[in-house]
């Protein structure tokens, strides 16, 4: 999940080192009980979603949901449009 955070940022929002979360990122390690509900809240996700209980609802803005809206109407015109 990508929510614009570096890791050494999000570690400093958990309260840990860079190193610590590239390995819980890359390793698949679950981080300890502990740091989850700082990582949650620090990503803006429940924990079931950052446990992949739950999948992730994103959140978007009201410009995303109309250039995304207006993209839809895009794919529907044929395709000499």
């Amino acid at each position: 999940m990508s929510r614009g955070l570096t890791q050494a940022e999000l570690g400093i929002k958990v309260g840990a080192s860079q190193r610590v979360i590239a390995y819980y990122e890359s390793h698949k390690a679950q981080p300890p009980g502990a740091m989850l509900v700082d990582l949650a809240k620090a990503l803006k996700v429940s924990a079931d979603e950052l446990l992949g209980l739950t999948s992730v609802k994103e959140k978007t803005s009201p410009k995303q949901a109309r250039l995304l809206k207006r993209l839809q109407q895009v794919e529907k015109l044929p395709p000499a449009d």
